[in-house]
């Protein structure tokens, strides 16, 4: 019989040398768009405009997410987006007995986007059908609004 020894390599903390401003803060990664706050580099709305992220590893297009979820790169990109997109799901949710529509949005540029369609009832939101963003959605809510839009396949 031989004798079989095993080794398991020791490894050493991974450092990471980070370039910092005049300031001694650490820059945020990915784009960064003039007046969005410290959270701008998970996209959101500002000014009535959409931003969402996009890899710049594979392109792969996101929303509010930390590491890219085709190739696990954290180095993301803001983009602005076109605002359109196709109903995907709908549902009608009740809270406090109030009913509302829950959406999910495939936007134009790829990436799936949870909203709510005002402007119709809540109820008359199918699949299919084409919405853009509200412009007057608020930029420091969560959810973001869309407004029907006449776009090729709208069925209202």
């Amino acid at each position: 019989m031989s004798d079989i020894t095993t080794s398991i390599p020791i490894r050493t903390p991974l450092t990471v040398d980070l370039a910092v401003d005049a300031a001694g803060a650490i820059p945020p990664r990915g784009g960064s768009v003039p007046g969005f706050d410290h959270q701008s580099r998970f996209g959101g709305l500002k000014g009535g405009a959409l931003y969402f992220q996009r890899c710049r590893w594979c392109r792969t297009p996101t929303f509010r997410r930390v590491f890219c979820p085709a190739c696990a790169s954290d180095d993301l990109e803001l983009e602005r987006s076109d605002g359109t997109g196709v109903v995907g799901r709908s549902l009608v949710v009740r809270r406090d007995d109030v009913p509302y529509n829950l959406s999910l949005v495939l936007m134009a540029e790829g990436f799936v986007l949870e909203g709510s369609v005002v402007g119709v009832a809540c109820d008359a939101v199918r699949s299919g059908a084409w919405v853009r963003v509200d412009p007057d959605s608020d930029s420091h809510s969560w959810t973001v609004t869309f407004r029907p839009y006449g776009g090729p396949a709208a069925r209202w």
